[in-house]
Parts: structure tokens; C-alpha cells; sequence
């Protein structure tokens, strides 16, 4: 079911387009570039989004920290880049829910994990 709170509906388009934003740079120079994003119910019904890319790889030692503010990729990282992550993340925590990804060489996750839809929603 699409979001049906207030602050689901005004915050989840922001993290999602700076995900996918994200991705679409991620793949900018791949031969092949992919962007997939998935909106799909959990085991335990929470709701669960993935944007998926096969951008570079994510190393273990950057993983660290894309989520602290002012660290970006980019190759413009002038003051404007580095704060898109640590806001989903924020926004993720808002929402009672997580922001994790998880990267390999065929493809990065960015999974955002939300509690199951309430009646009180």
C-alpha cells in the first residue's frame, strides 16, 4: 500500500529521489547502467524499499562513512554534495525505520526498512 501518513507522504519522496539521483550518477560511466527500485512487503509485513545500481562497488572502508555528513564520491564535492545520505538516514530514523545498503561488484542496495502500516496511519 502506497504511504498513508502525513510525514511518510511528505518525507519518502525526498529520500527517494536522492537515492535515485544517487544511483543514476552511481552509473553514469558503466557500459551497461542499471537503476532499479523496489517497494515490496517484509516477512513481518514491514515495508521495505531497495534502489538498486551497478555502480562501483561501495568499499568496506567508504561504507563507513557515506553516512557522515560532508563525505561524497562526487568529483564536484565542493560544500553542495555529502548530505543527501545522512538526511535519508535521518529521515529513515523519523519514520521508525532504517537506512543500510550493502555493495559488491554486480551491484550496490540501498534498503530502506519501515514498520508495518498501522490503522493509526
Amino acid at each position: 500500500n502506497p504511504p498513508s501518513n502525513f510525514a511518510e507522504q511528505r518525507l519518502l519522496p525526498k529520500l527517494i529521489m536522492n537515492l535515485v539521483d544517487n544511483s543514476f550518477t552511481a552509473v553514469a560511466e558503466q557500459p551497461n547502467p542499471r537503476v532499479r527500485l523496489t517497494w515490496m512487503a517484509g516477512y513481518n509485513e514491514e515495508r521495505i524499499l531497495t534502489v538498486a545500481n551497478n555502480g562501483p562497488v561501495i568499499s568496506s572502508r567508504d561504507g563507513k562513512m557515506i553516512f557522515q555528513g560532508g563525505v561524497t564520491s562526487k568529483s564536484n564535492s565542493s560544500g553542495r554534495h555529502g548530505w543527501g545520505l545522512v538526511i535519508c538516514k535521518r529521515i529513515a530514523q523519523e519514520l521508525g525505520g532504517s537506512l543500510t545498503y550493502e555493495s559488491s561488484t554486480q551491484e550496490t542496495n540501498f534498503i530502506l526498512t519501515l514498520p508495518p502500516c498501522t490503522s493509526s496511519n
